[in-house]
């Protein structure tokens, strides 16, 4: 190897190493505002039961000083006592940040702190996915929910969805009724072909007995009219059902 040639491979290999160590030295300032951000989040008790529940220890008031009466008295430790002993434990690696993580994670701070979604947050953003998919569905007129909505909601879903499980006329827990629309075996699909204000009435008093075993229903509608009426007494019930139910609606106009 030529003497060029070997100080351009030591001279890259400095190159790289600088880099590594840069980068290194990036990844260590994030992590200690990550642990900074946290810590932050903790009062004075979490503190102390964290050193005392992770590493053992807690503080002794072993600062004294006398009072007017000339009485020696003690001071408890600081906050920022706390904090300094925190971080040496952390830096001779006798604690780690996923054990300060974990500790905060029992109700300190929620999920949505470290940018994680708990698996209910998760099914609820999937469930308002599914609602604004269906509320791009144009469907033709029908005069039954099952024998003519029913399919032509199903084979959108099927189309729009091809990996989940989807499927029509599902008995219920008690197997005395039979679910319109269930997806993933946990979001339900109540259909209604709109014909007054009786049938929208028991519609809410069905809602209320599936929201009571599911926690994820959406009922869908159906309006042939589009009529005056019908919107203004679709708007009444549907906004019934959200505030007494917690449970959303589509209402989809027919299409000839």
């Amino acid at each position: 190897m030529g003497f060029a040639k070997f100080l351009g491979k030591v001279a890259g290999e400095i190159r790289n190493a600088y880099k590594e160590r840069k980068n290194e030295i990036e990844f260590e300032e994030k992590e200690k505002e990550e642990i900074n951000n946290l810590l932050d989040k903790f009062e004075y008790p979490d503190l102390e039961k964290l050193c005392q529940t992770i590493l053992g220890a807690k503080l002794e008031d072993d600062i004294e000083e006398e009072d007017e009466s000339g009485k020696p008295t003690k001071v408890k430790p600081s906050r920022r006592d706390y904090l300094d002993y925190i971080w040496e434990n952390l830096e001779n690696q006798e604690l780690k940040f996923s054990q300060i993580k974990d500790f905060a994670l029992k109700g300190i701070v929620t999920p949505s702190f470290f940018g994680l979604q708990t698996s209910t947050e998760k099914e609820k953003r999937e469930f308002e996915h599914i609602i604004s998919i269906i509320s791009q569905f144009q469907p033709e007129k029908a005069t039954s929910e099952k024998e003519h909505f029913q399919p032509q909601l199903f084979v959108y879903l099927k189309a729009k969805f091809p990996d989940k499980k989807i499927e029509r006329e599902v008995p219920t827990k008690n197997n005395q009724e039979y679910l319109d629309i269930v997806i993933d075996d946990k979001y339900v699909l109540e259909l209604k072909v709109y014909s007054d204000r009786s049938q929208l009435r028991a519609l809410g008093a069905q809602l209320e007995e599936y929201k009571e075993k599911y926690p994820y229903v959406c009922a869908v509608i159906l309006d042939n009219e589009n009529s005056e009426s019908s919107k203004a007494n679709m708007k009444e019930y549907t906004d019934k059902y959200k505030v007494r139910n917690n449970v959303p609606c589509v209402v989809l106009s027919g299409t000839n």
